[in-house]
């Protein structure tokens, strides 16, 4: 299709969006002018959906991935501890908290916003100074900090452009906005086309890596690194991850039925 004005683009609000795909929830354009692609959703209410990041189902998953989950999270810490030696990290989308546990070992001074914040025990920690429950679309802080964090945070926002601007005022001189995105211009994604496995109905945007370093630029920041990893687990874990709490749960059933005590409370997650 050729290009139409439809909404605006949430990066550069340019209302010339070249139409991509068809989706359940709404549609896929791609913006002429700034080349960052952003769904419009079709009556899906983007705040209802992002609750999955709450639900017990959601939390449970993650608890049993905790040793990938801190692997990932040590992955992290190396590259960023590369430019950021030592000091206090913000994490947004901070979730079941395993980047702020590895951080906090290393003896950073850590920081977590979440709009649901569901931080584990078994990753308290001391160096938590602060815990706020908030949109990250609201963000404002008079405090800066040494390295700010948000991994698969800002496809969700619907205004990226405030967020990083409010990130750049709440860093210190030289300070380090750390990001991860999907991947919008991967081979998967070219090659599965609308059936792309990083499509939801709470990402409104989706990036490549020249679409999310003009972005960056426009708002002051200047790159130190851009790179591409793969997580085979992203496209496994839609199957998985309920297969494993169904066999979970039988067993758990059959386990009770013969008075074997289950170290795991189905109805509560402690956070």
């Amino acid at each position: 299709m050729g290009l139409i004005n439809y909404n605006n683009c949430p990066c550069c609000r340019s209302q010339n969006g070249k139409f991509l795909y068809k989706l359940s929830y709404g549609d896929v354009y791609k913006c002429v002018d700034c080349k960052t692609a952003y769904t419009v959703f079709n009556g899906c209410d983007i705040t209802k959906s992002n609750e999955i990041f709450e639900a017990t189902d959601f939390i449970k998953t993650r608890l049993y991935d905790q040793y990938r989950l801190r692997k990932v999270a040590r992955k992290r810490l190396s590259l960023l501890s590369k430019f950021v030696k030592s000091g206090s990290i913000l994490e947004f989308g901070s979730c079941t908290g395993e980047f702020l546990y590895e951080c906090a070992k290393k003896d950073y001074e850590v920081s977590s916003v979440d709009l649901h914040p569901q931080i584990l025990n078994i990753n308290k920690t001391e160096n938590l100074k602060e815990e706020i429950k908030l949109d990250a679309n609201f963000f404002k802080s008079k405090k800066t900090y040494d390295a700010i964090a948000a991994f698969h945070v800002i496809e969700h926002l619907t205004n990226p452009v405030e967020f990083l601007s409010n990130c750049h005022r709440a860093l210190k001189p030289n300070g380090v906005l750390f990001l991860e995105v999907p991947n919008f211009g991967s081979f998967t994604r070219r090659i599965l086309g609308k059936r792309w496995g990083m499509f939801y109905d709470y990402h409104v945007c989706h990036f490549d890596k020249s679409s999310l370093e003009n972005l960056l630029r426009r708002q002051g920041y200047h790159i130190l690194l851009a790179q591409t990893i793969d997580e085979t687990v992203r496209y496994i874990s839609p199957v998985y991850n309920p297969i494993r709490n169904a066999i979970w749960k039988n067993m758990k059933g059959i386990l009770c039925k013969n008075d074997i005590p289950v170290a795991f409370n189905e109805n509560k997650t402690e956070t």
